[in-house]
Order: C-alpha cells, then sequence, then structure tokens
C-alpha cells in the first residue's frame, strides 16, 4: 500500500488539452437576446396586466364607448403602458445580457433582438387587431423594444469583461 500512495494516475496526468472554444457568430447571440427578452416579457406582462386591470377597474364598456376622445386616450394609455414599461425592461435586460456575455456588437446585437421580438409580437397579435391598430402597435413596440434593447447591448458591452 505505502509504494502506490505517492503514484499519479496516467489518464489524469496525460489529459489531452481541450481545444479553445469558438467564438458563436453575432446572429447566435440575437436569438439568445430574443429569448432572454420573451423570458422576461411574459411575467412582466402578466404583472403589467394586473396593474392595468387595477387603474381601469369599475370602468365599464359602455362608459369606455361613451367617453371623450381625451377620456378614451387616458383609458388607453392605462390599459396599454404598464405593458410597455415591461417590454421596456425585458428589452433592456436581454439585451444587456447579450451585450455583456456575448461577442460582436452589443448595441446592434441589442436592437435586432429587440426588432424581431417586435415582429413576432405584432405577428402573434395579428388576428385580434384591426389593421391600424396593428400597424401603430408595430410602430409602438417596435420603438420601445428597439431603443431599450440597443440601449441594454450597449450598456452590456461597456460591462463586458
Amino acid at each position: 500500500w505505502g509504494s502506490m500512495a505517492g503514484r499519479k494516475l496516467p489518464v489524469l496526468n496525460n489529459a489531452p488539452e481541450e481545444p479553445a472554444e469558438e467564438e458563436r457568430p453575432p446572429w447566435h447571440w440575437a436569438g439568445f437576446g430574443v429569448v432572454a427578452i420573451f423570458s422576461a416579457w411574459v411575467p412582466l406582462s402578466y404583472i403589467g396586466g394586473a396593474v392595468s386591470n387595477r387603474l381601469i377597474e369599475g370602468v365599464t364598456p359602455e362608459q369606455m364607448q361613451n367617453a371623450s376622445d381625451g377620456e378614451r386616450a387616458r383609458m388607453m394609455l392605462m390599459i396599454g403602458l404598464p405593458t410597455l414599461v415591461a417590454l421596456a425592461v425585458a428589452s433592456f435586460a436581454g439585451a444587456y445580457i447579450v451585450g455583456r456575455f456575448g461577442s460582436g456588437p452589443g448595441q446592434r446585437i441589442g436592437m435586432v433582438s429587440g426588432g424581431v421580438v417586435t415582429l413576432i409580437a405584432v405577428a402573434l397579435a395579428r388576428n385580434i387587431m384591426t389593421p391600424t391598430v396593428l400597424a401603430v402597435s408595430l410602430v409602438i413596440v417596435g420603438l420601445v423594444a428597439v431603443g431599450f434593447g440597443g440601449l441594454g447591448g450597449r450598456i452590456g458591452e461597456k460591462r463586458r469583461t
């Protein structure tokens, strides 16, 4: 037993060097960004929906229909704003992760991720919206997702090690 204690196993001692890991292309990181944004947006939009419901609690469809244009705009803002804030936070966070841990230009990849999220979200909503509302949603959601995605990617890239 004594002679075996000082002996080293050849398998562990002669382990071959592992090849260096290849860097992922930027479009891979854009896909990761889309997944990260949606992963954050789904639970946050659930919370945003609860906030919206709380804000318009007690408003009947008749009151909404009979409201003046200004009142209707205020109610629509109370309905949509919490979800847009959730999208802004999710876009920033998802793109930050991509900018921080990815390769390539973080701001551009974050913006691409936000743009793809916009297209997917609007495509999923196309059956429940009129063409006019769909076009307006495309612009608003696009500005929020792409803008905050770019910002998150840029800040994440600055924090990259």
